[in-house]
This record gives C-alpha cells, sequence and structure tokens, in this order.
C-alpha cells in the first residue's frame, strides 16, 4: 500500500491486485459506503454519512481497460472528486503498480 499525505488533509492511499488487475484509491479511513458505477470500470465509493464527498475510487480492470496508459485521463478524475493534487494521484498509482512516475502520462 502506498500513503501520499499533505499538510492538513488526509492521506491519500493506494493499493494493486495485480492478480485481480483492481487498483484502489482513497482518501481518509474507510467508512460504510455506496459505489457509482461509471465507465471503463470506475466505480466511486461515497460514504453513507457524507453522500456528496467521495472517499474511494476502486478501478476494475486496471491493465485491461489501459488506464495504466492513460493516467493523464484518470489521475485528473480521480483528484477531482478527492480535492487533492493530480500529481499526488500519479504518484500513488506509481507506487503501487510500480510503474515509474516519468513513465506515467502526465
Amino acid at each position: 500500500m502506498a500513503v501520499t499525505k499533505e499538510e492538513n488533509k488526509p492521506a491519500l492511499t493506494a493499493q494493486y491486485d495485480q492478480n485481480g488487475d483492481v487498483l484502489h484509491i482513497a482518501v481518509g479511513e474507510p467508512r460504510p459506503s455506496e459505489g457509482e458505477h461509471l465507465k471503463n470500470g470506475i466505480v466511486v465509493r461515497y460514504p453513507f454519512d457524507d453522500p456528496g464527498h467521495a472517499w474511494a475510487v476502486t478501478v476494475i480492470g486496471y491493465k485491461a481497460n489501459l488506464w495504466h496508459s492513460r493516467t493523464d485521463e484518470l489521475a485528473p478524475q480521480i483528484a477531482h472528486l478527492f480535492g487533492v493534487n493530480s500529481r499526488d494521484v500519479i504518484a500513488v498509482i506509481g507506487r503501487v503498480t510500480r510503474i515509474r512516475t516519468q513513465d506515467l502520462r502526465i
């Protein structure tokens, strides 16, 4: 699991299951939530107690849906949902997928 934390902001964490090809990125602690399924394997998780603010994104088929080569599209979407910098999202994705940050398209 990779963690990025800015001052006064919850930690941005990520995990990648290579066998299942599933990328999970979250901000803050896990919370009971429901998911909104978007296209290309993206599931946005909204907590029951604060449905207007996403706390996690799960990308099912991260490589199968070619997100590893379209980080320039994925990172800003996630950053916007969490209110964080796209570069932080790219960095945490790179750490868990073991793709060098400079190899990720931004």
